[in-house]
């Protein structure tokens, strides 16, 4: 399981630059939000691309 803790405020203010103006996380989703369009994208992970070796 990934700590997403850690690297949260790394994928924030990288989702920032590229004009992304909210983001959420937990274990098993990534939420974006982008600006530009207010389209919401929802990436529904499973554990194989959560794991990291």
């Amino acid at each position: 399981m990934i700590n997403w803790a850690g690297s949260q405020h790394a994928l924030s203010e990288g989702f920032k630059t590229a004009g992304v103006y909210e983001a959420a996380f937990d274990a098993s989703r990534i939420v974006i939000r982008v600006a530009s369009t207010n389209l919401l994208l929802d990436f529904e992970m499973t554990k194989k691309m959560l794991l990291v070796k």
